[in-house]
C-alpha cells in the first residue's frame, strides 16, 4: 500500500518488481498451457504431438511453422476454465488480504521476528501457564496477532500491562471484552463508565460464577440488590488513612490548587472518622453525620475505648482549634466524603431492612470465579470514590490470599481490567504497587485514552513509573500528543533503508545506479498519530517492538455468546425507575 508523504525506497515499495515478475509469470504459463493444450488435442485427434518445448513450439506457431492441431482449442478453454476454478478460491483471499493491508503493515518486517515473541505464543504461553500452575485458566490475556505473520500472541500470566488509544479505537471490543471473556478458571473485575463492556460479556461470565454489577450512578439501571460496606478492609490507622487518600483523590479536580494545611488536616480528620466508624461497626454513613457536628465527641471516645489513643487527641485536638480552622478543617474534610450525601448511592454501602440482600465479600470473592463490573462516571460527586475503594478491597484480599498461598500466588489467576482508570479508578498507591502485583497472579490491564489522562491523576513521574512497570505497553490508534508518540519513536527505534538513484549521460556507460544506505526512524512521530485502526504498537519486557493486529470478538468462537448477551442485557435498557424484581438479579445465571 502506498503511504502518503513517503519518499520510495525498496523494501516498503515493491509493486513495480511483483507486476514485472506476474507479467514474466503470465507469458511463461500462458506458453506452457498452450503447449499442454495441443499435445493433448493432438493426442485425442490421433494427430502428431507438437515438437519440441513449450517455448520452441510457441515461436514456431508465430511462425507459421507449426500447425494447431484440431481440437485445441475447445481443450484450452476447458484448461483455462480449470486453471481459473482453482485460482478463484486462492486469489479471492490475496486480494482480500491486499485490501486489508495498512501502510503501516510493511514496517512490521524490521520490527520483532516470531523468533523474539516465542514467549508470547502458543506453545511458549501455555508453557509459562504450566510453570505457574495457571494452565487451568487459559493461555494467558490477549493481545493479539503478530503484524508480520498473524499469529495470535497472549502475554503470560504473570505480566501486567498498560494500554493508551483513543476514544472509539476499539479498545474495548479488540482487548477489553477479550481478557474479560478468555479468564476460564479465575475471578474478574471490571471498569468502565459505560455499559457496553457489561452488556458484551455478562453472560459468558455467568456460565463460570456469579456476576455482580456496581452502579450507584445508575448508569446501567441496576437495582442495588446487594451491599457492600467500605469500612469492612478498615483494621487499623493504615488502612483509614488509604480509605481517605481514594476518597481525596475520587473528589480532586484535575488542576486544583490544594492548601497544605487545611488539605492535610482534613484528611487526617476524615481517617480518625473511619477509623472510628469501623471500630464501633458503624455504617459509613454515620462519618458523614460526625462531620456535620463539630463538637461531637462521641468519635474521638470511640477511638480511645479501642486502644487509638492518639489517634483521638488528634480529632479532639481538631474540635479545640479556633472557629475559622476548625471550621476550615471540617469543611475541608465534609467535602472529600460529598459523595456521601447522595441517597442514589447510599443503598449499595448501607444495609437495610431487605434481609435477602447479599453483602458482597471481596475475599471470598477472590476464591471464586466470579466477575464484578464496577461503573462509574468522572466528575465531583460520582461515586468514583467507592469505586476506587472497591477496587483496592478486592485486589488488597486477593493479595493477601496469594500471600498465605505455598506458591505465592492465586490458585488462578484474577484479571483486573481497569477500562478509563484515570476517571473511574483514581488509586494514589498503584504506580508505586503496579509490577508487584503480576507475581501474585493478579493481572493488571491499565487502559487510558490518552497519556495526559495518568499524569493528571498520577502526575509525570508517577505515570511514568506506571507505564515503565508494565510488562507489555500498548499504543493504539487516536493518540495525538507530541512529546508521548516522539518518545515512544525514539523507544521503537531506526532500520538501515536502501536508496538507490539513477543518473543518465550521453557518454560511454550511459545510465548509473547510485545505492546508499541511511538509518531511518522505523516509525516517526507522524506515523504513530495516524496509526490506522486495528493496528497497535507494543514494547514488552525484553523484546524488540511489535506491530500488532488487534481482534475483534467477532472473530473468536465466543462470537456468539458475545452478541446474544449485548441483544439480552441490551434490552433491558433504559431501567432506572423499573421495578427491581422485573430486572435479572446481579448474583444470578444468565439464561437466554
Amino acid at each position: 500500500m502506498k503511504e502518503p508523504n513517503r519518499r520510495r525506497h525498496p523494501g516498503a515499495h515493491d509493486l513495480e518488481w511483483i507486476l514485472a515478475g506476474g507479467a514474466v509469470a503470465a507469458v511463461l504459463s500462458s506458453t506452457v498451457v498452450v503447449w499442454l493444450a495441443a499435445r493433448i488435442a493432438a493426442r485425442l485427434g490421433g494427430g502428431p504431438a507438437p515438437a519440441g518445448n513449450p517455448l520452441t513450439y510457441a515461436l514456431r506457431l508465430l511462425t507459421g511453422q507449426a500447425t494447431w492441431p484440431f481440437g485445441t482449442t475447445v481443450v484450452l478453454v476447458g484448461l483455462l476454465a480449470a486453471a481459473a476454478a482453482a485460482a478463484a478460491s486462492p486469489g479471492w483471499l490475496t486480494w482480500r488480504w491486499w485490501k486489508s493491508r495498512s501502510w503501516v503493515d510493511s514496517r512490521a518486517k524490521v520490527l520483532s521476528t516470531a523468533r523474539d515473541t516465542a514467549v508470547l505464543r502458543n506453545a511458549g504461553v501455555r508453557k509459562e501457564a504450566r510453570r505457574l500452575g495457571s494452565e487451568h485458566a487459559g493461555p494467558g490475556t490477549p493481545l493479539g496477532r503478530h503484524g508480520r505473520d498473524g499469529a495470535m500472541l497472549h502475554a503470560p500470566w504473570e505480566w501486567v500491562l498498560a494500554c493508551v488509544m483513543g476514544a472509539r479505537a476499539g479498545k474495548t471490543t479488540t482487548m477489553c471484552v477479550r481478557q474479560v471473556v478468555e479468564n476460564e478458571a479465575g475471578p474478574v473485575v471490571a471498569t468502565s463508565n459505560k455499559p457496553d463492556l457489561v452488556d458484551l460479556t455478562r453472560g459468558p461470565r455467568s456460565e463460570l460464577g456469579a456476576v455482580w454489577v456496581f452502579d450507584p450512578q445508575q448508569i446501567i439501571g441496576e437495582p442495588p440488590d446487594w451491599w457492600w460496606n467500605p469500612l469492612s478492609t478498615v483494621k487499623g490507622v493504615e488502612d483509614a488513612d488509604e480509605l481517605a487518600g481514594l476518597f481525596v483523590a475520587a473528589v480532586r479536580d484535575d488542576g486544583a490548587r490544594t492548601d497544605a494545611y487545611f488539605d492535610n488536616e482534613g484528611k487526617a480528620l476524615l481517617s480518625g472518622m473511619l477509623l472510628a466508624a469501623a471500630c464501633d461497626n458503624r455504617p459509613i454513613t454515620q462519618v458523614y453525620a460526625w462531620l456535620t457536628n463539630e463538637n461531637d465527641p462521641e468519635p474521638s471516645k470511640i477511638l480511645r475505648e479501642h486502644g487509638y489513643g492518639i489517634v483521638s487527641e488528634a480529632v479532639w485536638a481538631v474540635a479545640e482549634l479556633t472557629p475559622k480552622q476548625r471550621d476550615g478543617v471540617f469543611g475541608t474534610a465534609r467535602a472529600m466524603a460529598s459523595f456521601l450525601r447522595n441517597d442514589k448511592i447510599l443503598p449499595w454501602v448501607t444495609p437495610t431492612e431487605q434481609s435477602s440482600r447479599t453483602q458482597f465479600d471481596p475475599v471470598a470473592f477472590a476464591t471464586s470465579q466470579d466477575t464484578i463490573y464496577l461503573i462509574s462516571r468522572e466528575g465531583r460527586g460520582t461515586a468514583r470514590a467507592l469505586t476506587a475503594a472497591l477496587t483496592v478491597a478486592i485486589v488488597q484480599a486477593a493479595e493477601d490470599l496469594a500471600a498465605r498461598s505455598v506458591s505465592g500466588r492465586l490458585p488462578a489467576p484474577m484479571s483486573v481490567v481497569l477500562d478509563e482508570a484515570a476517571n473511574v479508578v483514581r488509586w494514589p498507591d498503584l504506580p508505586d504497587l503496579y509490577s508487584h502485583y503480576g507475581s501474585r497472579g493478579i493481572i493488571l490491564s491499565t487502559f487510558f485514552q490518552s497519556w495526559s489522562q495518568g499524569v493528571q491523576v498520577w502526575g509525570k513521574t508517577g505515570m511514568t513509573k506506571l507505564w515503565s512497570a508494565a510488562n507489555v505497553r500498548i499504543v493504539g490508534p487516536g493518540v495525538a500528543e507530541e512529546a508521548f508518540l516522539g518518545e515512544l519513536a525514539r523507544l521503537i527505534g531506526d532500520h538501515d533503508a536502501v536508496y538507490r538513484s539513477a543518473t543518465w549521460t550521453t557518454g560511454p556507460g550511459g545510465r548509473s545506479v547510485q545505492t546508499s544506505i541511511h538509518r531511518d526512524q522505523i516509525l516517526t512521530t507522524a506515523d504513530l498519530a495516524k496509526m490506522p485502526p486495528g493496528r497497535a504498537v507494543m514494547l514488552t519486557t525484553g523484546i524488540p517492538p511489535t506491530l500488532l493486529r488487534m481482534v475483534h470478538y467477532s472473530a473468536m468462537p465466543y462470537a456468539d455468546k458475545i452478541k446474544a448477551s449485548a441483544a439480552h442485557y441490551g434490552s433491558y435498557r433504559p431501567r432506572p425507575q423499573a421495578d427491581p424484581s422485573l430486572a435479572p438479579a446481579a448474583t444470578t445465571r444468565w439464561r437466554r
